[in-house]
């Protein structure tokens, strides 16, 4: 076990889970001129990865605004931001015909993304604010992965206070779990052994039990800053030039030309 492993709680305990952490997007993300790639689902990755579980990364957000938003009909993706009609959905109780569309919507989701069977899929809620898109998306996605796998779903992210979420547990029976831990790696750490049969205590974390929702005992802050480990494929993605970069936050700046035209100036690409 490594030294991060040993700060953040983490060993097997249990057997060894394939966990999928999932970035849902957003529409109101960040006010920077490019987007960024979340560091909570590589903080997560990387406490999985010394634990000895299986993670995988999928960035629902770079792919919505790379071209799926635009596979979906006019129909999907007013459903998608329809907060009535998404809660239907993950309460079982929509229309034949709404439910269908929902289905094929989440079934695109999963297809695209190429997302498969897990023991756990967590998806994060990070910069959610008042963004009804993220919050539509994650539980028509969740309750249609259950149905597909049948695997347990959590959500959470520290900005988020327990009583919204005891809100959003109420509302949407498809979540099985809500983190609003600021230590959201030990926090995963008893969602995990949860899943697994292990031992470790939840901690900050709400529970779907049968009967009904369960607040654990408080957890702690973190000692450190998380590490991160990104999936490179994800970080490739997010790639630009820094002519670009320049360009895009003051194209009329005239030591940006200047620099621009320099011998030698490198057209090297960078992830941010």
């Amino acid at each position: 076990m490594t030294n991060s492993s040993k700060r953040n709680g983490a060993g097997v305990k249990g057997k060894r889970l394939r966990v999928t952490l999932i970035y849902p997007p957003a529409m109101n993300r960040t006010g920077e001129p490019f987007p960024l790639p979340s560091p909570a689902i590589a903080a997560l990755a990387r406490y999985l990865h010394e634990a000895g579980h299986e993670s995988v990364q999928k960035d629902l957000d770079k792919l919505w605004f790379s071209g799926l938003k635009d596979e979906f009909s006019g129909v999907q993706l007013a459903l998608l931001k329809h907060k009535e009609a998404a809660g239907r959905y993950a309460r079982g109780v929509s229309a034949r015909a709404e439910e269908k569309a929902f289905s094929d919507a989440a079934d695109r989701i999963v297809k695209r993304a190429g997302i498969g069977r897990s023991d756990l899929f967590c998806i994060t809620f990070a910069d959610m604010g008042a963004d009804q898109l993220m919050l539509n998306v994650s539980a028509v996605l969740a309750a249609r992965l259950k149905t597909l796998f049948g695997a347990p779903v959590a959500i959470g992210y520290k900005s988020i206070p327990q009583a919204a979420y005891m809100e959003v547990m109420r509302l949407y029976p498809c979540f099985d779990y809500a983190s609003y831990a600021t230590w959201g790696e030990r926090s995963l750490a008893g969602i995990v052994s949860a899943v697994s049969g292990g031992s470790e205590p939840l901690l900050d974390t709400i529970e779907r039990t049968a009967g009904g929702l369960r607040v654990s005992r408080a957890g702690i802050e973190p000692p450190l800053a998380p590490s991160l480990l990104y999936d490179r494929k994800i970080l490739s993605a997010y790639t630009v030039t820094d002519r670009r970069i320049m360009e895009r936050y003051n194209s009329s700046f005239p030591l940006a030309r200047d620099l621009l035209k320099k011998p030698g100036w490198s057209e090297a690409t960078q992830a941010y």
